[in-house]
């Protein structure tokens, strides 16, 4: 509510506070410079405190968001020195504070000092400590500011998750080695910096660290995008960032209480240039789980004080084929397991969706525990004078690896001679079909991986049947298994049994892809029993 213009003369000092949005855009949508901005508001209220004899002292703060006052030093600045003033000057309410929490604080500094507050658009004093129709418009404003925030940060967000998903860059920040196409949205290669990039993968592809190819950089002369050296931490993120394989990958973010919780992630492929081969960068990166597997260095997402699942780190989504990550809900206290939020080539959500991850670690404890009779058979047939029917399996096991091994170069000959006439027609018609030309090359890939795999299971088993006459070897590497077992079912602590488990399970493929009807009713609906979820164990070889 204002109050009459003859209060001002008894202003005599007041603390005025200048902010902006590190983001402020001008009403044709042109970022306006914070230099700019900030010197308009400042000689705004420089005018209007000469005009009444007022003497000012500034507090600027160029900043997004900001719903806590520790992030905001400017502010708490003023508050600290509120005493010093009659009255605090911005040039809109919402300048103060868009968060309720904060506008509250500010309230209850305000009353504690007897201090006026002047908005000067549109021109209004609040007078909170001494009318309480003040104090309602201010609660009103500051409630309305609140609300506008929560609105704009949606919309913020839609519009991030619609960019990502038509391939563009939703980002602020551009990865070292690419630029952002103002026009198009879309990155493109800075080959000033791509160098730098291609030579830290090369280095990692060698074997290198973290920290050798941080100094390795740094020795020859080569700096981050801000022009800083390298670091352990920034060659981690650089070396895990999906961007640079042509990924735009975008994480769909919430707040639980204190903690942000990832609920979605959109990962498209091929959305720009790629600075590292896909194939090589894929490979890299199960190269280094593999070692930090092997050395005990996985980062644990759980606190230190929770146990962590026994499954963490095993489950695999078999429709995508990417890990599955089981979180602790500390309301509930038990884990679960989350829905699987990769996105496919189809730009469609992964359908495998998640549940109680008791559920599925007592399954899975049971077909580890039949594992052990299949394993003793084995092992006892292996010990008796008549391999015959050890032999006949192996054999037929070769045979089987064989047929599909034919299989697949029948198939890979196919993919060729497609691709021969679809490079013919190409080169006639000057016409790129990029849709087929993704379709052929994502057929030879895994033409390509099933050949490596059969070709490896053939060698295996073809070791196997050379050592048929002295199996001692054989039953000592199965006898371990059971061993392994065996310390399983003594129920250890949940750490232990992980890494017990880790020691004869590759992987465990969890699918609990439910009819759409099914999918769409709460977690704990009763139909949802009717569809257990599917396990299939593959184990250390």
């Amino acid at each position: 509510m204002a109050i009459g213009t003859g209060l001002l003369s008894d202003i005599k000092t007041v603390g005025a506070l200048l902010r902006i949005s590190d983001e402020k855009k001008d009403s044709q949508g042109k970022r306006v410079s914070e230099e700019e901005t900030l010197k308009n508001h400042k000689d705004k209220i420089t005018e209007f405190v000469n005009e009444h004899n007022m003497k000012v002292t500034f507090f600027e703060e160029v900043i997004s968001g900001g719903s806590q006052l520790a992030k905001r030093p400017a502010l708490e600045n003023l508050l600290n020195n509120i005493e010093n003033f009659d009255a605090i000057v911005v040039m809109e309410l919402a300048r103060l504070s868009r968060s309720g929490t904060t506008s509250q604080l500010i309230k209850d500094k305000v009353i504690q000092y007897r201090k006026l507050i002047i908005q000067l658009n549109p021109f209004q004093i609040f007078d909170i400590a001494n009318k309480a129709m003040d104090g309602m418009f201010y609660d009103f404003s500051s409630g309305m500011n609140e609300y506008e925030r929560r609105v704009i940060g949606a919309r913020i967000k839609e519009n991030k998750l619609i960019m990502s998903r038509a391939g563009l860059n939703a980002s602020g920040s551009v990865p070292l080695g690419y630029v952002r196409n103002k026009q198009t949205k879309k990155l493109e290669i800075d080959e000033t910096k791509a160098p730098i990039v291609r030579e830290a993968f090369r280095l990692y592809q060698e074997g290198l660290g973290f920290n050798r190819i941080a100094e390795e950089l740094n020795n020859a002369g080569y700096t981050g995008k801000t022009g800083n050296r390298f670091g352990r931490n920034t060659l981690k993120t650089m070396l895990t960032c999906e961007t640079y394989k042509g990924f735009i990958v975008y994480h769909n973010v919430i707040k639980n209480g204190t903690k942000k919780e990832i609920i979605d992630t959109i990962r498209i492929p091929e959305a720009h240039p790629a600075i590292i081969d896909p194939e090589v960068f894929d490979a890299l990166q199960q190269v280094r789980e593999n070692r930090a597997e092997r050395f005990g260095q996985i980062n644990s997402r759980e606190k230190d004080n929770v146990f962590p699942s026994i499954l963490k780190d095993l489950l695999f989504c078999p429709v995508c084929g990417r890990k599955i990550r089981i979180a602790y809900e500390a309301k509930r206290k038990n884990h679960h397991i989350r829905k699987c939020y990769d996105w496919k080539l189809s730009n469609k959500p992964c359908e495998n969706t998640g549940m109680l991850a008791e559920v599925v670690e007592k399954k899975v404890l049971q077909l580890v525990f039949k594992k052990k009779e299949e394993v003793e058979a084995k092992i006892n047939e292996l010990k008796s004078d008549d391999f015959t029917n050890y032999q006949e399996a192996l054999e037929q096991q070769i045979a089987d690896q064989e047929k599909q091994k034919k299989k697949l170069e029948i198939e890979f000959n196919v993919i060729r001679k497609a691709e021969k006439v679809y490079l013919m027609e190409k080169e006639e018609s000057g016409f790129a079909d990029e849709l087929e030309e993704e379709a052929i090359a994502q057929d030879k890939q895994q033409n390509k991986e099933a050949r490596i795999k059969v070709q490896q299971k053939l060698k295996e088993i073809n070791e196997k049947l050379a050592n048929v006459g002295s199996p001692e070897k054989e039953v000592k590497k199965l006898q371990e298994v059971i061993n392994v077992i065996d310390e399983i079912k003594k129920n250890p602590s949940p750490e232990k049994m992980n890494m017990l488990l880790k020691r004869i399970i590759h992987k465990i493929y969890y699918d609990h892809v439910l009819p759409p009807e099914i999918a769409s009713l709460g977690t704990k609906h009763p139909d949802r029993l009717k569809y257990p979820a599917k396990i299939k164990i593959e184990y250390v070889e």
